[in-house]
């Protein structure tokens, strides 16, 4: 039982160190990380949003149908991975920062592809 539980707070404290680098350092308790992770999950969020809009300025009508059936997706992969990233911590107080953490690393990486799919638009 001792080498599971430390098995799982090894584990928890990889995850953490992947999905909450740098503003959890700052934070002096467990509620004060998981507001910092969620302020940073939905300055991501709102960054890909603004990405979004601009990209479907640049598509035509079946352009547009494209990529709201691929984000609908994306959005379920990503609700998916945040909850497996918070069962590192199942019933947890980190639950949420892991969550978080987990929501703001997948929507900063789509927001990048994203951004690529808008340069291509950009050059034409």
């Amino acid at each position: 039982m001792k080498r599971i539980v430390i098995a799982f707070v090894a584990g928890a404290l990889c995850t953490l160190a992947l999905v909450a680098p740098r503003p959890v350092a700052q934070a002096q308790s467990q509620s004060e990380m998981n507001q910092m992770e969620a302020k940073n999950y939905a300055k991501a969020d709102a960054e890909l949003n603004r990405v979004y809009a601009k990209l479907t300025k640049k598509l035509d009508k079946e352009g547009i149908a494209k990529l709201k059936r691929a984000q609908r997706a994306w959005i379920a992969y990503r609700d998916t991975e945040m909850e497996l990233a918070a069962d590192m911590a199942r019933g947890g107080s980190m639950m949420p920062m892991l969550s978080s953490g987990a929501g703001a690393q997948l929507t900063k990486d789509r927001t990048k592809y994203l951004n690529q799919y808008l340069e291509q638009f950009e050059e034409r």
